[in-house]
C-alpha cells in the first residue's frame, strides 16, 4: 500500500500533455445554458443518496437512506420511471448507501449485471443486479465511505470518504492497492475535506477526477500521483461538491458536478473551464450526478428527486 509520496517516486512524472494547469482555476458562469428535465422520478419516503446508469441503459439504480438499492426501468424518450426492483441487504446493518456503480462486462469477470455499492458505515458491497443475490461485502476500518467508481477495464475500483483519503482496489483479489492521500489539492491531488466523488476517466485508466467539501473538483493522473487540473466553485457561491463525473462519447469533454449550498448541478468545459449548463434553484441539495453510457442523458439526484435530462440538444449547439 502506497502513499501518494511513495506512488510519485516509483511511478516518475506525469505526462506533460495531461498537465494542462497546476494552480487552481476559477469557473466562467457567463454563458451557461439552463438544463431542463424531461423526467423526474420521485420518491416518496426514502430519501435517495446516489444513482447510476446500467452499460445498457435500460436501468437506473437509485440508493437511498435505508441502505437499499430500488432499480427503476429508464427507456430513452419515454417518460416512465417505473419501478422494477429492490436489492436489500438482508440479515446485515443496513447502512445508508452514498455511492453505487455497475460492474462493467468484460471477459474477465463470469458474472454480469453486478452493482458495486458503499456505504456509511465503511462497508463496499457486491450484488447481482437481477437476482439480488448479495456477492460479498469488504470492510474498511474507521471510515464512512462517500463514493466508489469501477475502472473501464474493469479491474480496479476506487473508494473515498470521511478521512479525504482515495484508496484503489483491485476487483478481481478485492485487496487494498493504494492509499492516496498526500496531497493539498492545489500543487498535487489530494483534498483537505471530505470526499463526496471520485470517477474513472471513461478512456484513460490513469485518470481520475474527485469533488469534495473543499469545494473544488480535481482532475488528476492516477498513474503520476500529478494534479492535472483543479477547479474551484465560484467565490460569490460556494458548493460543498458532493459529485463529479465525466462524459462519455458525445460528453466526453465533459465533467458534471453538484452539491450543496448552492443546490446546483452544471456541466463544465474540460479544457475552457467553462460552465456549459446549469440546473440551479433546486430544493434539495444534488447528491448524485451520472451521465448514461452513451452521453446522451444525465442524471441528477436530489433527497426527494431524481431528474433525467436529455443532453443531445446542448451537446450540438456546444459543437
Amino acid at each position: 500500500m502506497d502513499s501518494f509520496r511513495a506512488i510519485s517516486q516509483h511511478k516518475g512524472e506525469a505526462n506533460p500533455t495531461r498537465i494542462r494547469r497546476m494552480e487552481a482555476s476559477a469557473l466562467d458562469w457567463r454563458h451557461a445554458i439552463v438544463l431542463k428535465p424531461s423526467l423526474q422520478i420521485l420518491l416518496a419516503g426514502k430519501k435517495a443518496s446516489c444513482s447510476r446508469f446500467s452499460y445498457d441503459e435500460n436501468w437506473l439504480a437509485i440508493g437511498n437512506d435505508c441502505g437499499e438499492i430500488e432499480s427503476f426501468y429508464q427507456v430513452h424518450r419515454v417518460a416512465d420511471g417505473g419501478h422494477a426492483f429492490t436489492l436489500k441487504p438482508n440479515g446485515r446493518q443496513r447502512w445508508p448507501c452514498t455511492a453505487l456503480c455497475f460492474r462493467p462486462s468484460t471477459t474477465t469477470f463470469s458474472t454480469r449485471n453486478v452493482i458495486v455499492s458503499c456505504d456509511v458505515g465503511g462497508q463496499i458491497h457486491h450484488w447481482h443486479a437481477l437476482s439480488g443475490k448479495h456477492l460479498g461485502t469488504i470492510q474498511e476500518a474507521d471510515n464512512q465511505l462517500y463514493a466508489i467508481d469501477i475502472q473501464e477495464t474493469g479491474l480496479k475500483y476506487a473508494t473515498a470518504g470521511v478521512d479525504t483519503k482515495v484508496r484503489i482496489y483491485d476487483e478481481v483479489t478485492r485487496k487494498l492497492l493504494h492509499t492516496l492521500n498526500d496531497g493539498n489539492g492545489k500543487t498535487s491531488a489530494g483534498h483537505t475535506n471530505r470526499v463526496f466523488s471520485v470517477h474513472w476517466h471513461p478512456t484513460d485508466e490513469n485518470v481520475v477526477v474527485s469533488g469534495g467539501w473543499d469545494n473544488t473538483v480535481q482532475e488528476w493522473d492516477y498513474g503520476s500521483a500529478r494534479l492535472i487540473c483543479n477547479l474551484d466553485w465560484r467565490d460569490n457561491h460556494p458548493c460543498r461538491v458532493y459529485s463529479a463525473k465525466y462524459g462519455r462519447f458525445p460528453s466526453q469533454r465533459v465533467i458534471g458536478a453538484g452539491g450543496s449550498g448552492s443546490n446546483e448541478a452544471c456541466l463544465l468545459d474540460l479544457d475552457t473551464h467553462q460552465v456549459l449548463a446549469l440546473l440551479s434553484e433546486l430544493e434539495k441539495a444534488v447528491c448524485s450526478v451520472s451521465f448514461s453510457p452513451f452521453g446522451n442523458l444525465l442524471a441528477v439526484t436530489t433527497t426527494n428527486i431524481v431528474f433525467v435530462i436529455e443532453l443531445m440538444d446542448m451537446l450540438l449547439t456546444y459543437k
